[in-house]
């Protein structure tokens, strides 16, 4: 796939002034968002002729989702009367608040391209106001919804050592919120399951789980240690990670998923491996029909 030769080329002396590229070589080596891009690309490809202008309307729209926006995305998805399209772009959306990228269509079959999106943070600060979550400087015509993410970016928060050590090092985020009002949703979790001397987890459900961490002041390092195997099962809840067994071959995988796009037949693309390769054809044909089983679930 071109964009993915094109990244695995780039400098990585040059990603400091393309952080999209930098984010986007990372995932690259993730198995779980190959496969998941592949599924995705696989899905939109198969439902993009039946209506093509409803999909590209939709990604020329909201092509780039995110919670702001999350509700008129839904309510526009909900308006459009093929299931099948509706359904794939849900899978759109729950990716690209997923993973940081986002899908753009082009004219020629690949249609589907990923780009990796421009980052946020990694510092931010908010104040809660009427139970949102608000940036520091007011807009005149903000409304009492969520605002733009970007609006949050404080990049000149002063933080203790270890924290910006890890922040620099690309490990962790800081995000700093003031709330004085004693009754929001945050106050209410705080009330109820607060442990001095321990760790709360508070569980998310919302398009994806989310796990937060809330550590008592008094909370030793056995019990963070302890900590850190529950959030590995957490991690093992979502598809493909945490799953036992030989890892793959993720160019293979993006190789042959290109192939399986066009309107092949299996047994054709085995001989032809057969043939450049020496691999038997029957093990070659096995192994795509599985990928192909696999990227249409």
């Amino acid at each position: 796939m071109k964009w993915k030769r094109e990244v695995r080329k780039l400098d990585p002396t040059k990603d400091l002034l393309h952080p999209q590229r930098s984010a986007l070589r990372l995932l690259l080596k993730d198995k779980v968002f190959v496969l998941a891009t592949e599924k995705l690309k696989s899905t939109l490809e198969r439902v993009y002729p039946s209506n093509q202008q409803a999909v590209e309307r939709f990604f020329h729209r909201f092509g780039s989702p995110n919670q702001a926006r999350l509700e008129r995305i839904r309510k526009y998805i909900a308006g459009i009367s093929d299931e099948r399209i509706r359904k794939a772009l849900e899978q759109y959306v729950r990716y690209a608040l997923r993973f940081p990228v986002v899908m753009v269509i082009k004219k020629k079959s690949p249609h589907f391209r990923v780009l990796g999106a421009v980052p946020y943070g990694p510092k931010f600060y908010a104040q809660m106001r009427n139970g949102h979550l608000k940036p520091r400087v007011s807009i005149p015509d903000e409304t009492e919804g969520p605002s733009s993410p970007e609006l949050f970016e404080s990049n000149d928060l002063k933080l203790p050592d270890p924290i910006q050590q890890q922040i620099d090092k690309d490990n962790a985020a800081f995000f700093q919120i003031k709330d004085k009002s004693g009754s929001s949703v945050l106050n209410e979790i705080e009330r109820l399951s607060y442990r001095i001397d321990g760790v709360t987890f508070i569980r998310h459900d919302a398009e994806q789980p989310y796990l937060f961490c809330l550590i008592g002041e008094a909370a030793t390092k056995m019990q963070l240690r302890s900590a850190e195997k529950a959030i590995t099962d957490f991690q093992k809840a979502f598809d493909g990670r945490g799953k036992a067994g030989r890892g793959r071959d993720l160019r293979r995988v993006r190789r042959n998923a290109k192939r399986l796009s066009k309107p092949h037949i299996v047994k054709n693309l085995a001989m032809d491996d057969s043939t450049k390769t020496g691999v038997k054809s029957w093990s070659s044909a096995d192994y795509l029909q599985r990928l192909k089983r696999t990227l249409s679930k």
